[in-house]
């Protein structure tokens, strides 16, 4: 009898499910942080950790210093292995929102504790604050309070047309007085919502059945710039990109 169920179909598929679990199962091991101990284990090691401070450039901004602000998120990268961060914010002296919007979708990425302190520069301490950047970073000072309201974020892993719509009235209206439609404002921030879900997790989410893809989470902010009166729209993403989500080939070239 028993001899008869071990040669079924049925037991087959069965033993086939349990190997292809184990397998997966080791892949995932193998490709992630390697820990041996349970979840509260980890957490006290964590918390065991020393801090180190790493000071972010004066002028902090991706767009306008992007080796400044490359080396100082490296930096963030190298030392989350072995530490707790301290961000030493006391010496920007110009902060953008491409900046700060990287910044926060690093800290989360990351996944170790983070601590933070404020600019000096009053209008750098202003535009940090007003983002919000302290719902995800612990602060090492006392906040002042201020009035909120000039920078509006949103994040997201899906193409989402009413947060785009949002955004762009959230700016217009801002800077207006009232709320006012953007086609060329809208149809990019969609465009980057797409691009991100569709490049930004890589090739090898590609081969997973639909339902069991993780796409990337985005984050988009718009900073109404009263000074300037303009509207500054930030969108970023910490997934591959797309060189590295899509086969490139070489292009025949034909001379004539």
């Amino acid at each position: 009898m028993s001899k008869k169920l071990y040669s079924t179909q049925k037991w087959k598929d069965y033993l086939k499910g349990r190997q292809d679990t184990e397998l997966r199962n080791a892949r995932r091991r193998n490709s992630g942080p390697r820990f041996s101990g349970t979840p509260a284990q980890k957490r006290i090691s964590l918390s065991r950790r020393r801090s180190q401070t790493i000071a972010a450039p004066a002028l902090f901004s991706i767009v306008n210093n992007p080796d400044g602000a490359m080396r100082f998120f490296l930096s963030l990268e190298l030392y989350s292995t072995k530490y707790k961060l301290n961000l030493d914010l006391s010496g920007v002296q110009q902060i953008t929102t491409d900046a700060i919007a990287a910044l926060i979708a690093t800290v989360l990425r990351l996944g170790v504790p983070v601590a933070g302190n404020l600019p000096i520069n009053t209008d750098a301490q202003r535009m940090l604050m007003d983002s919000g950047f302290f719902e995800y970073v612990n602060s090492t000072q006392n906040l002042p309070k201020i009035k909120r309201g000039s920078i509006k974020r949103q994040k997201s892993r899906m193409v989402e047309p009413l947060v785009a719509r949002d955004l762009v009235h959230f700016g217009t209206k801002s800077i207006f007085g009232a709320s006012q439609k953007s086609t060329a404002a809208y149809s990019t921030l969609i465009e980057c919502m797409a691009n991100t879900r569709n490049h930004a997790s890589g090739r090898s989410d590609k081969n997973k059945p639909e339902k069991k893809r993780i796409p990337e989470t985005w984050w988009a902010t718009v900073y109404a710039d009263a000074g300037r009166g303009k509207i500054c729209f930030t969108f970023v993403d910490t997934g591959v990109g797309i060189f590295r989500s899509v086969r490139l080939g070489m292009v025949p070239m034909h001379v004539r």
